[in-house]
């Protein structure tokens, strides 16, 4: 019995064939770690570099949104057809619309539009405004409802800027406002408590929310009011829409790929 087991282990462990699916199973598990790391370090790179040309240049910085999501539309338009069936909501919305290239540069001018009207705060992923809040800074009232307009319109052209740290700064601010009508309650808690309950209504994931929000703040003490927000929030946000929204991306995946098999078969 003994020998059987041994004989078997080793063959599954010295079989050519079985290494060969563990390298590319390991090796594609390890390259997208790295990408996403990657993409994750640049990211949060130009979003420095793009506040620093703002406070330098803030002319260049208002007329890159328009130009650069109309180039961006051309792109996918251009040298990128047929990926509208990959799911990705940027390219999905860029063929929804007669007029790609015309509505990205217009949603551009929105997003110039309320970067100038909030001082540059609306400019990038929304995560350092997010972080100076919870640190104790200060954002106009006005934020949360800009940076969720430039949200709006950055997924109405078709190029997204991302649903985590947007959802993040607009909870925050959110949190903010409501601070001021609770001035018993400490100021980063109410921003926490934003936080979490915002962004797990966007994407009904709460335990990725409070964990995302401990993560950012390193406060062990507030693990259960933000367990508690995270499920009333997504309880609140399945009576309003009840398929989270990454479901809703993969079963339109699903289906322009079952689509596409019947089409070509």
């Amino acid at each position: 019995m003994y020998k059987r087991h041994y004989h078997r282990t080793k063959r599954r462990l010295l079989s050519l064939n079985k290494w060969k699916v563990r390298v590319v199973l390991w090796g594609s598990a390890i390259s997208l770690g790295l990408t996403a790391a990657f993409f994750a370090l640049a990211s949060g790179h130009s979003d420095e570099l793009y506040h620093q040309l703002y406070r330098e240049q803030p002319m260049i910085a208002y007329c890159l949104p328009p130009i650069g999501l109309a180039l961006i539309a051309w792109l996918t338009r251009r040298f990128f057809q047929g990926s509208e069936g990959s799911g990705i909501p940027q390219a999905i919305a860029a063929y929804l619309s007669e007029y790609p290239i015309r509505i990205a540069f217009f949603c551009g001018l929105i997003l110039s539009l309320l970067g100038f009207l909030s001082n540059g705060q609306t400019f990038g992923t929304g995560y350092l405004e997010a972080k100076n809040l919870v640190d104790g800074g200060e954002v106009s009232l006005a934020f949360p409802f800009y940076k969720l307009l430039a949200t709006i319109a950055s997924y109405l052209s078709g190029i997204p800027g991302g649903i985590f740290a947007p959802s993040l700064s607009v909870g925050a601010g959110l949190g903010a406002d409501l601070a001021q009508f609770m001035p018993g309650i400490p100021f980063s808690a109410i921003v926490m408590l934003g936080m979490v309950g915002y962004f797990t209504g966007v994407v009904q994931t709460p335990i990725t929310a409070f964990v995302i929000v401990m993560e950012m703040t390193d406060s062990s003490s507030m693990l259960m009011p933000l367990m508690a927000t995270a499920l009333i929030a997504k309880a609140v946000s399945h009576l309003v829409c009840p398929t989270p929204i990454y479901q809703a991306l993969a079963d339109a995946y699903l289906h322009k790929t079952v689509q596409a098999e019947k089409s070509n078969s």
